[in-house]
């Protein structure tokens, strides 16, 4: 579970997605990933702090940016990434979850965009997060692209946060918090 404490509160359950809208929504999922203190109040995952607790709580980020892996093969990608996981899953259930079997040998920069924000998305899954943060899951996509994503990170069951600048990709979460007033972010 995510807890958010502040100027803003809310939780984040098991298989919820939430998304966050408004001015520091990218700030907002760094304190929740432990990369950054938050702002204002506490932030708690697992009912530990992510970024005092690093070692304790494990938090799957995906930033808007992606991966940028060039002509390495989907199957050298997730190698490396098992290496650095410590309970990984297997390379067969990764490339399922990025729906790309039988694809391991395809070089990253031969994927769609589609293809490659379900495959980041898979990677951040290699460790099994207690709980994912993502920036923007269907930046650049089509809108078929964009459903796929939004299945798989709907079928996770785990807590996940999620920052949405576009209103109908927040539509697309169980619940909506805003950062700002409303008045606010008609003017942003």
């Amino acid at each position: 579970m995510i807890e958010v404490t502040g100027a803003v509160a809310f939780t984040v359950r098991p298989g919820e997605v939430v998304a966050v809208c408004g001015r520091g929504a990218t700030s907002l999922l760094e304190a929740v990933s432990g990369e950054r203190l938050p702002a204002d109040g506490r932030i708690t995952v697992g009912g530990l702090d992510p970024y005092r607790r690093r070692a304790g709580v494990s938090v799957g980020a995906l930033w808007a940016d992606g991966g940028l892996y060039g002509d390495l093969t989907l199957e050298e990608i997730i190698g490396a990434w098992r290496r650095w996981a410590s309970r990984p899953l297997d390379q067969d259930t990764v490339t399922a979850l990025a729906a790309l079997e039988g694809r391991e040998c395809v070089p990253y920069a031969r994927l769609t965009s589609g293809e490659r924000r379900r495959f980041d998305l898979a990677l951040v899954l290699i460790s099994q997060p207690d709980a994912l943060v993502i920036d923007e899951p269907a930046t650049g996509l089509d809108p078929e692209e964009a459903r796929q994503v939004w299945r798989l990170v709907k079928s996770l069951g785990i807590p996940v946060l999620v920052a949405a600048r576009c209103p109908a990709e927040a539509l697309k979460a169980d619940r909506i918090v805003l950062l700002d007033s409303p008045l606010d972010l008609l003017a942003a």
